[in-house]
């Protein structure tokens, strides 16, 4: 008579129930991943070499005391002839007029 003693929606309450906890389960072993995930990339954060500011800042001021920039020509200098740049050839001028009808 122990069916007599539950009524006969408690087995659908018991099966609402588990889906709930199934679906909370699963919910929860995603946002574990996220944080996995998340995780893995902080470390891989932490493996990144690091300078602080004040050593970075050194390296930028080493770096353009020792670089021309010849833009800068009152510190710098007049920029040298380019070796490799070949000369131009250009057509010599037929005459004085600026139109030629042919």
């Amino acid at each position: 008579m122990q069916s007599s003693s539950q009524s006969p929606g408690s087995g659908l309450e018991l099966q609402k129930q588990l889906k709930s906890l199934v679906r909370v389960n699963r919910m929860k072993m995603m946002k574990l991943e996220r944080l996995k995930r998340y995780n893995e990339r902080l470390k891989e954060s932490l493996q990144i070499d690091r300078i602080k500011a004040s050593n970075s800042s050194l390296i930028i001021i080493d770096y353009t005391e020792r670089t021309k920039d010849f833009l800068l020509p009152s510190i710098w200098g007049k920029p040298e002839m380019n070796r490799f740049n070949a000369p131009k050839k250009t057509r010599p001028k037929q005459s004085s007029q600026c139109c030629v009808i042919m």
